[in-house]
């Protein structure tokens, strides 16, 4: 899993390219997050569309991730999960649990609506 973080409008968006899965990426993926909620980041998005395989630990990380910067009073939404993902996302149910978004301008435009 690569992971590339950048700055958009105060929003953290991280690039995932990879799989997300036990023995790579799901660990790499919370640790960063985690870390960026500590450093006190409040508004994460993870862009989703070159990640190509899912695993339950992966899906596990994802709402780890939500759960952590929920508790924090943070926000963390998905933008383009790719289709493997999107279809993990839907069977699971747990599509219901995030803010999914199609475009990076309305995404990172969705936090500062929150803020208001």
């Amino acid at each position: 899993m690569e992971i590339t973080i950048r700055e958009r409008d105060g929003v953290r968006v991280f690039d995932l390219v990879g799989k997300l899965k036990l023995d790579q990426g799901a660990r790499s993926l919370y640790t960063a997050v985690r870390a960026d909620l500590d450093s006190g980041h409040r508004e994460i998005l993870l862009h989703l569309s070159q990640v190509s395989f899912i695993d339950s630990t992966g899906l596990g990380r994802l709402v780890a991730s939500l759960t952590s910067a929920s508790s924090r009073d943070a926000k963390v939404k998905l933008l383009r999960p790719s289709p493997r993902v999107e279809d993990v996302l839907k069977i699971t149910g747990t599509d219901q649990l995030f803010e999914i978004f199609d475009d990076e301008e309305q995404a990172v435009q969705s936090f500062q609506q929150h803020d208001r």
